[in-house]
This record gives structure tokens, sequence and C-alpha cells, in this order.
């Protein structure tokens, strides 16, 4: 069998075969070309699919039923108003009303375009091929003469002696659907290669991976996860571990340990240390995976862990003088944090990611009493739960087998006299949240392996980016330890609330920036403008990120934001200066609707553009059009009224 090409177009009437052809010729993509409807198009994209065809391009209902029947993507060739426009034009003038048959992604929009040329259009929406007389029926009584539609549609009404005109696909159209198949050729060979990376990884990671099946057989099993066990892959796919020798120990854990997600099994003399993740699908258990670790590289990694604590040192580098706050939002966020500072009660920072949490929880130290003392920051969410508590909490010596012989400090310890900062506590453990609990009642600590409770003289700040509330509603978060936790909440607003800052902010990492990298770049105004415009949604960090780009890229323009998708073209319009009035506006958003079709396609652009603030991507949806379409047809707008 010859192999066939990885895009096939099945067109469902010959005109559209051609105007696949040249399109395909213009961009110089090779596609397979058949014609054929309905259940003839399905017998062709069968074969085309067998022959290795991965995307297939129809329309109408041609389309509808392959995407039932076959199991490659199918992309629909559109029927745009420009198409539906080129169908109706010519009926212009016409005071007969007009039956407009066929599938919905043919027909749909066809009375807005029709409303906008002064006729009256009566849709007949198709669900399968066979509505078709029953449709042509009910259009004869209603006194209906002229029908437009898909092919079927027209051969039928032009049989029954009725005006029919066919709703054809354009060159655009084609181009659109095309590029989008394109697209996704492209998305499946990026997921074949995420596929295969994540295949790599599993068999690379250090942890032994084990996936099981809602039966509870074994459907991944990693090469780490064979060294640990001494037993092959092959051995035990699709297999109980239970009922697997070498995985007996596993398999008895889990069956018996239902109500623990971590636990500890016995190889020999080697612990291992199981986690274990349901995988939950509308309430239901689809399976599980099993991570296993050999307990002496949980040991070297802690190990890893403490020597990179040490390394950063236990300092605040921060001021709350330092804080950029010409906005009265940040101001009384100061205001407040200096009031907070002065009194040793439990504070909950509230705010979305990059707005500088951490930042406020350091000059909170600095301000306070305890400037002297340590200041620890700890993220909840990038230790794993096996090593967190003994890094929050210590543990006494001989613990656990490769503990240190004199034990070790926790993270609490080290902040005695000082400020413990326990950033993204949403993300902390039910076994962490009743041990932090435990911690803010009584102010001592236990180490792990220990019976020694240890006082200890700590200032508690935490901060999340979540709303615990709900958390605590959905049973995520304890409630006893968000009231203890919340004695004092200071919530710090994204900086889209707080406009007045982007500027100053803008002005010190750029200042910064220009000093690191050794630069003199210059911020253009255009480019200022876009910036404070511009919402932010990554707050502060985004915003430096940003600064630091433009500076190192030695080119601040607007282009350079647009490549970044920073450059909404809303912001453009005060730019250039092309703000109208409201009532110039309004006066604009009635189309007229004369001349050629050419020119009346422009008007409709036009007027879009304009009610859509020239965001291309509504107007382009408005239009049923692709942006890169919309793009083309601008710059020929654009070139024939500046005449270039």
């Amino acid at each position: 069998m010859k192999a066939g090409r990885k895009i096939c177009v099945i067109a469902p009437y010959p005109h559209l075969s051609s105007v696949a052809a040249k399109v395909c010729e213009e961009l110089s993509l090779e596609c397979d070309i058949c014609v054929g409807n309905m259940s003839e198009g399905l017998e062709l994209a069968l074969k085309a699919v067998e022959r290795g065809s991965r995307v297939l391009l129809s329309r109408g209902g041609t389309a509808i039923l392959l995407r039932n029947y076959v199991k490659v993507p199918v992309v629909d060739i559109p029927v745009t108003a420009y198409d539906i426009l080129d169908a109706l034009a010519a009926l212009r003038g016409c005071k007969e009303p007009i039956g407009v048959i066929g599938f919905r992604n043919v027909i749909q929009g066809s009375q807005k375009v029709a409303s906008y040329l002064g006729l009256a259009t009566y849709e007949f929406e198709l669900k399968a091929q066979e509505e078709i007389p029953s449709c042509l029926d009910m259009a004869a009584r209603q006194g209906i003469r002229i029908i437009i539609g898909d092919r079927d549609a027209v051969a039928q009404a032009r049989r029954l002696g009725f005006e029919a005109r066919l709703i054809d696909s354009g060159p655009e159209s084609f181009r659109d659907a095309l590029l989008e198949a394109q697209r996704v050729l492209e998305a499946q060979e990026l997921e074949k290669e995420r596929r295969r990376q994540i295949k790599a990884i599993v068999n690379h990671i250090g942890d032994g991976v084990i996936a099981l099946d809602e039966n509870g057989r074994i459907t991944l099993f990693n090469q780490v996860a064979s060294s640990i066990f001494g037993v092959q892959q092959a051995e035990v796919m699709n297999k109980d571990p239970a009922r697997v020798m070498a995985l007996k120990p596993l398999g008895e854990a889990l069956y018996s340990e239902t109500g623990k997600q971590v636990y500890i099994i016995h190889l020999g003399d080697k612990p291992v240390v199981v986690n274990r993740v349901p995988l939950v699908e509308a309430g239901q258990i689809k399976g599980v995976v099993i991570t296993v670790q050999d307990a002496r590289r949980i040991q070297q990694v802690e190990k890893e862990v403490r020597k990179e604590l040490q390394r950063k040192g236990f300092k605040a580098r921060f001021s709350l003088e330092q804080m950029v706050a010409e906005s009265a939002a940040m101001q009384a966020v100061v205001e407040e944090a200096r009031k907070f500072a002065a009194v040793d009660s439990t504070i909950l920072i509230i705010g979305e990611t990059g707005t500088g949490k951490e930042m406020v929880a350091q000059g909170i130290h600095n301000a306070s009493s305890r400037r002297e003392g340590s200041f620890v920051a700890v993220n909840c969410a990038s230790i794993p739960e096996s090593l967190l508590e003994s890094e929050l909490f210590g543990y006494a010596p001989g613990a656990f087998t490769g503990a240190r012989r004199e034990g070790k400090m926790g993270l609490f310890e080290l902040a005695h006299g000082g400020t413990i900062f326990l950033d993204e506590i949403g993300e902390a453990t039910p076994g962490i949240q009743a041990k932090l609990l435990r911690v803010l009642q009584e102010r001592q600590i236990m180490r792990v392996g220990d019976d020694k409770m240890i006082p200890i003289d700590v200032r508690v700040i935490a901060a999340t980016n979540k709303d615990l509330r709900k958390l605590v509603k959905a049973g995520k978060f304890r409630e006893d330890l968000y009231y203890r936790l919340s004695v004092l909440t200071l919530n710090i607003p994204p900086l889209r609330e707080r406009q007045e800052d982007i500027g100053p902010l803008i002005d010190y990492f750029w200042a910064r920036a220009c000093a690191r990298l050794g630069k003199k770049v210059v911020l253009p105004q255009e480019v200022l403008v876009a910036l404070l415009k511009y919402k932010w949604p990554g707050n502060v960090r985004e915003l430096e990120n940003v600064v630091y780009r433009l500076v190192l890229s030695g080119e601040a323009s607007l282009s350079q934001l647009e490549r970044w998708g920073l450059l909404d073209t809303r912001t453009l319009a005060p730019v250039i200066g092309s703000q109208t009035s409201t009532a110039e506006a309004s006066r604009k958003s009635c189309i007229e609707l004369r001349g050629t079709l050419k020119e009346m396609e422009e008007a409709i652009i036009k007027t879009v553009l304009e009610e859509e603030g020239y965001n291309q991507a509504r107007a382009a949806r408005r239009l049923g059009i692709d942006r890169s379409t919309l793009w083309r047809k601008i710059n020929k707008v654009w070139r024939k009224t500046c005449k270039c």
C-alpha cells in the first residue's frame, strides 16, 4: 500500500478540491485531496488513515460524519461570514424570503450577514443528511423559492425547482483550515516528544515509580523500581503486586495500610519509603501511583537541603523603607506592617504569586524587636513531606539510619529569638498542619525520634496565595490552625490594583538592570505607556523579569513586547493618537453596505475592529475567521488607504 501524506482533504464537492489544490500549491504543502460526500467521503477517509494520514480536512455534514468514525483529528473547513456574504451578495435587493439549509457548521451566522444586506432568511438546521427533503418541504410550504446551502441541499433543491446557490468555502477559509491542520500535526509531534521525554524522565529519576490501574494491576514499573525490588519490568507488568514474590512486602502494605499515604517497608535489611497517591476521577479511584525510595537516598537529600539552607544564611535583607509604595493601597499595607511589627502576634500574609510577600515579612522582622535574631524562611511546597517534618522540628540522635550522631536542630530551633516565615502554608499536608498547630499552641517542639519537649521563642509569619477559608470549608486546611495563623492578616494587593507603583518600580528595576548588565538602554515613551497599561498577572516578579529582558536585549520597543505577548492592541490607541469621540464611534458602528463585495467586506472589517477596540483576537472571533486571515485583510485595507 502506498504511503499517504500526513494531511488528507476530503472535499464534498469538486470545486472545493480545486480550491484546496491551489492553496496547497501556494503554501508549498503536500496534501492528499479526495472528492467524496458523506458515506463516500467516509470510505475515502478510512483508506487515507490506513495509508498513514494523521489529520483530515472536510466541511459540513461530511466533517461531522468523519469525526464520528475515524480515530484521527478532523479539522473543519469553515464557512465564514465572507463565504455566506459571497452567496447572498447576488441576491441583494431581493424581496422574497430565502431559505438557508445546512449543518450548523455551514449556516451559522447567515441571518446576521443577511440583515446587513437587508435580506430575510430562514435557517433550516440539519442534524442528518436525510432531513434535507423535509426541510425543503417546509420551505416550500412557507412560500420560499430561493435556497442557499451545502452541496446536497442545493442539488436536491434544484431538482425540485427551487432557485439554489451553493455556500462555497473560499481560499481564505481553506487556508485557515490547512494552517490549523498544520498546527494539529505540530501538536501531535510535541505530544509524541512529550511522551518520549516522560518515559525517559520516569526511567532516570532517582525514585522508583509504579502505577496500578483500577483493578490493582501494574501498568508502569520504571528502572529504579526494578533495581530496588530486584525484578525485571517484564516479570511484573499487568500483575497484582501481592502475587509477585519480589513485590510481596509492597503488596501486603498496600492492602493492610490502606489508610496511610506514606509508610516504610523492609526488603531484607533495606528500609524503603513508599508514597502512595490514588488517582481519582469523578469521585472514583481509577488507579494508584506509587513512588519508592531507598531511605539512604532520602537521608542524603536531607543532608544537601541542610547545607543549602546553611549556605543561604538566615538574615532578612529587606526593610519596609525599601518598599515601593506610591499608591494609597500599598502605603496602607506598609503602615499596617509597621503596626504589626510592634507586637509579637502571628501574621498571615495573603497575596497573589509575585506580589512580594516574603519581602514584606522581612520588612516586618527588621522593624520588630526581633531584628537581631534569625529570619528563617521555608517554602512548605518545595520540600517533600518525608523531609519537611525533620527540617522544621529536627531529629534526635539515632532517630533513623544515617542520622547525625548528635542529632539535628530544626528550623524552628534555628529561628529561636527571631522569626520563621512559612511560605505557601496552604500546601502543607494534614500531618504537618497538625504539628504546626501544636507548636503554635504550646510554643514547644519535639524532635523526630525524641520524647523531650523543647521550648522555643519564635514569631511565626505565614503566607499564602490561596483562599484558606475556602480550603477550610473544603476540609483541606485545619480550621483551628487557620485561626491560629490569622491573628493578624495583611492583604497585599496585586500590581494591577496599585497602578501608581508601576512607574516607580519600572524606574527602580530599569536602573538596577542597567547597572548589573553594564548597559545604558533608553526606555522609549511608547514602551513605558504600554508597560503601565499591561495588567501584570505575574505581579512585581513578572515586571522585574520583563524589565531585565528589555535591558538585556538592548531593544526596548513595542514590537518586542508584542513578541512576548505583553502588548494588548487596545493599549496602542492612546500611543498612536487614534482615539475617537464616543459620538464618532457610535456613528461609525452602523455599517453601510454599499458598493462591490470587496468594499462591503472592508466596511464590515473596519466596523468590527472599531467596536472591539482594535483587538484583533476578538474581531477575528466575531468575523468567524483566523487572526492571520484578519491581519492579511487589514494590511490590504491599510495599503489601499495609504496608496502604497
